[in-house]
């Protein structure tokens, strides 16, 4: 008895296995019907080989097989396709190794053309519906089988406590088994539910931003002609609005062009160079700012080779230390670095200014969102993340409110052909270090 109950969980188990198993592979390429097909037809196969090689032995009196249960669920989902190939691999295998072999051959036959007719009906169901017609039509071959055993050995009352046991052990099984694929199917929408709501989130969100962020300038500028328009004003003062306009519409064009350089995959001209050089010449750009707000530039600057884009990895520097100079209201020391660091290139700028949180950090590189509500459009940090992932490097911040924020720039590789992987999510937390993924 412990033997026979010993396999019975065993099938049990091989059964749930391998419909986990099917249902996790089938999700790897969900839209290709030749994909799910196929994973459902390979799980049908070994699930037919594993019932025949781990029957039940009752005694030596006859052997028990569960073939019926993976051909009856598996088929029901395939239709037509996958339960003529269940067919064809179980029918000889039948023929060879099945005790009864003809009433096994009639229900193999039988079970495979309701397959094929309830499929696509069996499929139109809700979830509760599936469950309960598919274990009827599967049930319904387990008692033709278990009452054939009754009526070939009366009197017999082990085989129709073995029978009735059986009976119940597989409504329960395969109740189950349904269920667990209606699971797996309902998170499956769920998750593509959910994936689809995120991305429009993300692009109504950015819809929504880059209208407020577009509108502003364009409103100006249209005010500033509309006076231009009542001809009653001074010349130097029309000369004032003609240049306010002007001004208004650059903002709108660096706008527009930030969102066209994050949109670029790869560096738009690449070459090898020393970034101690550009580094050099961002200095010279932002000290005359340093000299106005109190602020001093120290740095410690050693060779650093890399590929890439000269042009971008400067305007890069000139936003983080643009954003450096303004966390430091009252002044302060801004420290600027590079250096090669096993293979890898690295520039690190730091500041004593007002540091950031976590729930800050996380949030660098999304559009529009800024620390200098009145100055800032978040869009500079969102290019930076960009430009910096596309030229195979990643960025780690660490900062503490009122202590001062540390940026470093680290170019893994001397490749700037290396693409952008993803820029969902961009900021993975690691200790106290924030990265960019790459």
């Amino acid at each position: 008895m412990t033997s026979l109950i010993r396999d019975i969980f065993l099938n049990v188990s091989l059964s749930i296995t391998i419909i986990t198993l099917w249902k996790f592979f089938s999700q790897k390429n969900i839209n290709s019907d030749l994909y799910q097909k196929s994973s459902m037809a390979l799980a049908g196969i070994m699930s037919i080989l594993l019932c025949l090689v781990f029957s039940l032995d009752f005694y030596g009196k006859f052997e028990f097989h569960f073939l019926h249960i993976p051909i009856g669920v598996i088929g029901l989902y395939g239709g037509a396709a996958v339960s003529s190939i269940m067919f064809m691999v179980a029918f000889p295998l039948v023929f060879l190794f099945a005790d009864g072999q003809e009433l096994a051959i009639i229900l193999l036959v039988c079970q495979t053309a309701v397959n094929i007719i309830m499929s696509n009906y069996f499929l139109k169901r809700k979830t509760n519906m599936k469950i309960v017609i598919g274990t009827l039509l599967t049930t319904i071959i387990s008692v033709i089988l278990l009452a054939t055993l009754i009526v070939q050995n009366p009197g017999d009352t082990s085989i129709v406590n073995f029978a009735l046991g059986i009976l119940c052990l597989q409504i329960i099984s395969v109740a189950f088994y349904f269920y667990l694929i209606e699971t797996f199917k309902i998170t499956q929408v769920s998750r593509e539910s959910l994936i689809k709501a995120e991305k429009m989130q993300g692009l109504y969100h950015l819809a929504a931003a880059f209208g407020h962020e577009i509108r502003q300038p364009l409103t100006i500028s249209k005010g500033m002609q509309q006076l231009l328009t009542e001809g009653k004003w001074p010349a130097d003062k029309q000369q004032e609005f003609l240049l306010a306009s002007i001004a208004e519409i650059n903002r709108a064009e660096k706008i527009i062009k930030n969102y066209q350089i994050f949109a670029e995959p790869y560096p738009s001209k690449s070459e090898r160079f020393d970034l101690v050089n550009e580094i050099q010449q961002v200095i010279s750009l932002i000290e005359p700012i340093t000299d106005m707000t109190n602020i001093q530039i120290q740095s410690n600057l050693s060779s650093a080779w890399i590929n890439g884009d000269k042009a971008k990895v400067e305007q890069c520097l000139i936003h983080i230390c643009t954003n450096a100079m303004e966390a430091m209201e009252s002044g302060g020391r801004l420290t600027i670095r590079s250096k090669n660091i096993n293979g890898k290139s690295v520039i690190e700028v730091s500041d004593r200014g007002i540091g950031m949180t976590k729930k800050q950090i996380a949030r660098l590189g999304e559009p529009f969102f800024s620390l200098t509500d009145q100055k800032g459009t978040g869009l500079g940090m969102m290019v930076v993340f960009r430009t910096v992932e596309s030229m195979g490097g990643k960025l780690e911040i660490d900062s503490e409110v009122g202590k001062g924020t540390n940026v470093k720039i680290i170019f893994t590789g001397n490749d700037s052909d290396q693409g952008l992987d993803s820029i969902i999510n961009p900021i993975q937390k690691t200790g106290k270090d924030y990265s960019i993924l790459e």
